[in-house]
């Protein structure tokens, strides 16, 4: 295992026209996705190519071995992540985004920009 990792960051990407906050504190990777289509175009481009599947392996390692969790966030709620103490969920697998854990009912709470709390 790599010496753990202490990152401290905020950057703004711009994707399809839209910014994309990324923070990060300590062992936690924050990005902050504006809406879905924005999140969609970045998925897409994983899960579109066979290679897309190697790469989120890759980073799911490097991410573990240097005890870094990385968090797709919308609307404040966590919808999906990657890295140390990740399981690769249900809707994960079926979307061919593994190792991805996804939270399906995160993603429609946020996409409904609902207030009800939940994890």
């Amino acid at each position: 295992m790599s010496t753990p990792l202490d990152i401290f960051a905020r950057l703004v990407v711009s994707v399809a026209r839209h910014d994309i906050v990324v923070r990060a504190d300590d062992g936690l990777i924050i990005v902050e996705l504006p809406n879905l289509r924005t999140g969609r175009v970045l998925l897409k481009t994983w899960s579109v190519r066979r290679e897309g599947v190697k790469l989120l392996e890759g980073a799911q390692a490097k991410l573990a071995d240097s005890d870094l969790r990385l968090e797709f966030r919308m609307a404040g709620r966590m919808i999906a992540r990657i890295g140390m103490g990740v399981r690769p969920s249900l809707a994960s697998r079926l979307l061919g985004l593994r190792p991805l854990e996804i939270r399906p009912l995160q993603l429609l709470l946020a996409m409904m920009g609902s207030s009800v709390s939940g994890t």
